[in-house]
């Protein structure tokens, strides 16, 4: 028998009148791995969400959801992990956090005690047992919210995109914990995920959800081959997408050790990429020993930053979890005052500008939590707020016009808070751009979204520098700085170790690359290996 089985399932939210999701049906197995795919708004979070009764979004609903047969499961049985580990830890302490769900339940100390402390032990948590919560890398606190979920020892675990803020290690070892707790406690596991180069091949089936409708039900390898013709082909592993590239020989291979093995049996050789010409435009924005840290005596987050953006360029920004990232950009923001050092923004010092005229055509950020640019009801409200120096009517037609270029007119209507996560990055982003800077700044901008969304991202940053505007994007997604990038800087414990153009950045790498690097040695675009390949 099934865990859980999902008959004919629809649902649609109470504020539109189109299903979310239609007429769903499969089943998840005892102890099985299965990936749940499709595009950002096709369902995904919506049917996670519906499989655990505490977290049902309001709406209507028809269909069935039986868990073994029709069982109500048991309080704690299945477990739910969110894509924001913040939205997700409700405590101060490491320690506090295990024991959270299970004091709850209203076990005994001495059964709270050992589960904690066999999760912190399990989860590689033991040092971490006395930190604060707020203290802890993206990578620590995905890890401790996975951790404090099992501690319950769910039957069915659910996580909604786990890695989209994890560097690639850190994406890598989550992926392997969840691999173990498979093997070695036979937990079943329904994973969303945009991201699938690590994935795929660890699924021992896939769901592909399209407009709320279940398209695919079935094994990795067919659906690597349905998927490659498909808009979510650029999500697929690299070895899948040069498969498909080079014409589809034999079955798909969905890791490296076998792209390597079907690479072999091509015998083709790569050829060394040409440098790239760096943009030479005017310096808009320059950092120089840029230090800070969150407290007198605290250790610095950014350390001694040296950085140089000029027109025309995009800067992607690349490091693991707690590197200072985010804190470099706030600081090009203005938004956090340095402790040494200086920013000159447009050719003025930054701490010149009155309090906020940096942000009137000058700098804007998108920061990693999307959903905190919006303030109103709804999406148009937004927008139009920021235009509101501008008559109603003129004001009206920009926002309209923008939310047609940015492909976002069908949410202008709808609250932010009912936006999917890829939505939301794009809604903010269209906010972000009203404000017509000259330096983008952006952080995290591709979580959330599918590649069709990504690649208009990359489409609409290039025209941005293109017009003579600078970007500087943090990001943990190596193939999008391949793709987008002019620049890349490595930052570690706030310092930048490394900087220049991407091929030459990449080629130094051994673990920060772009999928394809892996395959073939010099390439870091799966387009650029298959021209190079089949010449």
């Amino acid at each position: 028998m099934a865990l859980v089985s999902v008959k004919a399932l629809s649902f649609t939210y109470p504020t539109t009148q189109k299903k979310a999701l239609t007429d769903v049906s499969f089943e998840v197995g005892e102890g099985s791995f299965s990936l749940l795919a499709g595009a950002t708004g096709s369902g995904k979070s919506t049917l996670l969400k519906l499989l655990k009764p505490e977290l049902a979004p309001h709406g209507t609903r028809a269909g069935e959801i039986l868990y073994e047969g029709g069982l109500v499961p048991a309080p704690g049985e299945i477990g739910y992990v969110h894509q924001v580990p913040d939205r997700q830890i409700v405590t101060d302490k490491v320690w506090h956090e295990l024991a959270f769900a299970l004091e709850n339940a209203g076990l005994k100390r001495e059964s709270v005690r050992l589960r904690t402390g066999e999760a912190a032990g399990y989860f590689g948590l033991t040092s971490l047992w006395e930190r604060d919560t707020d203290a802890l890398s993206g990578g620590e606190k995905q890890l401790l919210s996975l951790a404090g979920v099992m501690a319950a020892s769910p039957r069915l675990l659910l996580l909604d995109e786990p890695t989209s803020r994890l560097d690639p290690v850190s994406a890598r070892r989550f992926l392997d914990v969840l691999r173990r707790l498979k093997e070695d406690l036979g937990v079943s596991i329904l994973l969303a995920e945009h991201r699938l180069e690590e994935v795929l091949s660890l699924a021992d089936r896939v769901l592909v959800l399209e407009n709320g409708a279940l398209r695919f039900d079935g094994g990795a390898r067919e659906a690597a081959d349905l998927l490659s013709d498909s808009a979510l082909s650029p999500a697929l592993p690299a070895a899948v997408r040069l498969w498909a590239g080079l014409g589809k020989a034999g079955t798909p291979p969905l890791n490296v050790p076998e792209g390597r093995v079907f690479l072999r049996q091509k015998q083709l050789a790569p050829v060394a990429a040409p440098p790239e010409t760096l943009p030479a435009g005017e310096p808009l924005i320059e950092a120089k020993r840029l230090t800070f840290a969150f407290g007198k005596n605290a250790d610095p987050v950014v350390d001694g930053a040296d950085l140089t953006l000029r027109a025309g360029e995009h800067l992607c920004l690349l490091g693991p979890n707690g590197a200072g990232k985010s804190t470099l950009l706030r600081l090009l923001a203005g938004l956090l005052p340095a402790l040494g050092g200086k920013v000159r923004l447009l050719g003025r010092d930054l701490k010149d500008y009155k309090r906020g005229a940096q942000y009137k055509n000058g700098v804007a950020l998108l920061p990693q939590e999307p959903g905190d640019v919006f303030l109103k009801s709804t999406v148009r409200e937004d927008l139009l707020f920021v235009l509101s120096d501008l008559p109603k009517t003129e004001a009206e037609a920009e926002v309209q016009a923008f939310a047609k270029e940015m492909g976002i007119e069908a949410l202008l209507d709808v609250n932010p808070l009912d936006l999917s996560g890829g939505e939301t990055q794009v809604a903010a982003l269209t906010k972000v751009l009203l404000t017509r800077p000259r330096v983008l700044l952006l952080d995290e901008p591709t979580k959330g979204l599918d590649p069709e969304r990504k690649a208009a991202l990359n489409s609409r940053i290039g025209a941005f520098c293109e017009a003579g505007g600078a970007v500087v994007t943090v990001t943990h997604d190596a193939d999008f700085a391949a793709q987008t990038a002019t620049r890349c800087a490595f930052l570690f414990r706030g310092q930048i170790l490394a900087e220049g153009e991407k091929h030459a950045f990449f080629a130094a790498n051994a673990f920060y690359l772009p999928a394809v690097s892996r395959l073939v040695p010099g390439a870091i675009t799966v387009e650029e290996a298959v021209e190079r390949m089949s010449n």
